[in-house]
């Protein structure tokens, strides 16, 4: 839902400076003008100059930072599982045949001592790295049940059960 939010404010945002630009490079000034200063006598202030920078310094980075968010993914193939991370082009490949153990999680303590339930899943491979069935999550997700069955069949490793991240052993030495 949040990635939502880009478009939508860009749609109101940009096109508006961008229409009396656009008129006043076609050479239709009168009509321009008469567009700005419409605006400016509704809003009180300079209307176009507000929206620009309104463009410049709001739209353009939270469009920079959607687009540092594109890469990342997750995806389960035969042989291998692939992580794209933030502003990384970069996919991180964890072979499904270095998988040492598989570890289905409850949930986690929050700072209060209190107990959260959203399940997540833990495979460690050979090379000492852990994967995270959340890591491309929006943090407040469960692992989908087909993901973590996937994952349990192309990995053959019988799954751990634990209640806490902090209760999953900690990784194997490569």
């Amino acid at each position: 839902m949040f990635w939502c939010f880009f478009p939508l404010f860009a749609a109101l945002a940009v096109p508006w400076p961008l229409a009396v630009w656009y008129l006043r490079r076609l050479g239709r000034w009168e009509e321009a003008d008469a567009i700005e200063d419409d605006a400016d006598s509704k809003g009180g202030l300079n209307s176009y100059v507000f929206m620009k920078w309104t463009s410049l310094l709001l739209v353009a980075p939270i469009g920079f930072f959607t687009l540092l968010a594109i890469p990342i993914h997750f995806t389960i193939t035969d042989s291998e599982i692939r992580v794209g991370h933030f502003g990384s082009l970069r996919s991180e490949t964890f072979p499904m045949n270095e998988a040492r153990r598989l570890t289905i999680v409850d949930g986690y303590r929050l700072r209060d001592g209190s107990f959260r339930a959203e399940r997540d899943v833990i495979v460690d491979f050979a090379d000492g790295r852990r994967l995270r069935g959340n890591q491309v999550g929006d943090g407040g997700s469960n692992v989908p049940d087909d993901v973590l069955q996937m994952l349990i069949a192309k990995t053959g490793l019988t799954p751990q059960h634990t209640s806490t991240i902090e209760d999953v052993p900690k990784q194997m030495n490569p």
